[in-house]
């Protein structure tokens, strides 16, 4: 199975996707996940369409 048909059909999850940045199809959401400073037990998410 080559790399697009992964993007075909359904969802496709892929951790560190910002190395394959260049392939990703159009309109990808891209959510972040961060520590915050003030609470390690704490994440801030951003979700953002690309």
């Amino acid at each position: 199975m080559g790399g697009e048909e992964y993007f075909e059909n359904g969802i496709c999850i892929i951790e560190w996707g910002e190395q394959i940045e260049t392939i990703l199809p159009k309109g990808y959401t891209k959510i972040s996940f961060n520590k915050l400073d003030e609470n390690e037990n704490f994440r801030e998410l951003k979700i953002e369409k690309m």
